[in-house]
């Protein structure tokens, strides 16, 4: 039977025709393939258009098409001439209705399908795992070069290490984050943070550690220090200023220690040094070479090294007027508050007294007023009271014979006495 195809209707339902020859059904197949007009899928809408419906299936656009190049695409196919029909093929065995066509589907990860639809089910998550894969890529790579440029800032932008690496490994900045810090160069860097944690003190961030070592640097620089006390080694990391952030010191104590190093230490005179080498020498002590790095180590309570420079400048002052002074006395002295200059005013007069005292003693075989008594009696010791009538004693004495003043009695030790002290 020859089926004319003009004579088919489509769009309106037309009853189905019934065949008991196997060629007559075959010709009318052929005529309906050969004359039908291309149906796209409905399929392609569900999908937002990924797919749409050829001479030979299911074609599967690319990413990022616009609209324009899937219509003009669309609109080529549909109108693409028809070339002749094959030869009649064998009917397909009769059954539920369906006929075979023995395509095979090939999704872009290499797995096949006989059934169009699964393969465009299974093609669309496919694409759009593809998308969101490179949006979350595109979003780390972001991430990551944001975290770099951060770190940049502060001069320590290699711990990152290569943004499109680690933007492709698939971690995470906040996963990062947590892995760059057990990480020995970031650990090397911020050494100072484990003493911090292990002291019980809370560790720093990159930020605020990288700000304290400018702000240490800067006042080294400001007072002439040698740069060694602030050199950067490998990665930025500055040794010499670890112990200043391990000992929580802040900038303003670090200044308190550099001026004292550098304007009551370095630059003091020769004799103060001597004085502290010979006051506080010995192994782990001052010498002539550790100076300023003892008076910065954080470890030595700034106080007490105070103490210990005012020590040694009054153990200077008493020398310059001929008495020797151990250092349990120079920091007795230091400790009431004794400066560098009411001790040489003290020394001086006692310098005035004492020898002449120590005459009328022997002399009248009295009671010494020596060194120990004018320090009692100058500096308001303990044991004042009682070197002071030692030497009025002496002073009546000495009036008693010769009928005058004395010089124990003169105004030195009396306006040292009522004035600075």
């Amino acid at each position: 039977m020859t089926i004319d195809p003009n004579s088919l209707s489509f769009g309106q339902p037309q009853p189905d025709p019934v065949y008991t020859g196997e060629g007559a059904y075959g010709d009318y197949i052929n005529a309906m393939r050969a004359t039908a007009p291309r149906k796209r899928s409905p399929q392609r809408e569900q999908f937002e258009g990924p797919f749409f419906q050829t001479q030979t299936g299911l074609e599967v656009l690319s990413p990022g098409q616009s609209t324009e190049s899937i219509q003009a695409r669309r609109a080529a196919i549909d109108t693409e001439p028809t070339g002749p029909s094959g030869p009649t093929g064998p009917a397909g065995a009769t059954g539920d209705g369906a006929i075979g066509t023995g395509k095979v589907f090939t999704a872009t990860d290499g797995t096949t399908f006989t059934d169009e639809m699964a393969f465009a089910t299974y093609q669309a998550a496919l694409n759009k795992e593809k998308f969101d894969t490179a949006a979350a890529l595109g979003e780390r790579r972001s991430a990551f070069a944001l975290l770099k440029d951060e770190f940049n800032r502060y001069g320590i932008g290699d711990l990152v290490g290569d943004v499109e690496a680690l933007a492709v490994e698939g971690v995470g900045p906040a996963e990062f984050s947590l892995k760059l810090r057990q990480t020995k160069p970031y650990k090397d860097r911020f050494k100072a943070n484990e003493a911090r944690i292990n002291a019980g003190l809370s560790a720093l961030s990159e930020a605020e550690y990288v700000t304290l070592e400018d702000q240490y640097q800067r006042v080294m620089r400001q007072y002439g220090l040698p740069s060694s006390f602030y050199a950067k080694g490998v990665g930025g990391r500055q040794s010499g200023l670890e112990q200043f952030i391990a000992g929580d010191v802040s900038p303003v104590e670090l200044e308190d220690r550099v001026q004292l190093a550098v304007n009551r230490v370095q630059n003091a005179a020769p004799e103060v040094i001597d004085a502290l080498s010979v006051y506080y020498g010995g192994p782990g002590g001052i010498t002539q070479s550790n100076l300023v790095a003892y008076v910065l180590d954080p470890q030595r309570a700034l106080p007490d090294i105070q103490r210990k420079v005012q020590a040694a400048e009054i153990g200077v002052a008493a020398a310059t007027s001929g008495f020797g002074l151990s250092r349990l006395r120079a920091e007795e002295l230091a400790a009431r508050g004794i400066t560098q200059e009411k001790a040489q005013q003290g020394y001086q007069t006692a310098a005035q007294i004492v020898p002449r005292a120590g005459q009328l003693a022997a002399i009248y075989g009295a009671e010494k007023y020596d060194q120990t008594a004018a320090e009692q009696e100058i500096f308001g010791l303990a044991g004042a009271e009682s070197a002071r009538r030692k030497r009025q004693k002496l002073v009546g004495m000495e009036q008693a014979q010769f009928g005058q003043q004395t010089g124990l009695s003169s105004g030195a030790l009396e306006r040292n006495r009522s004035g600075a002290f």
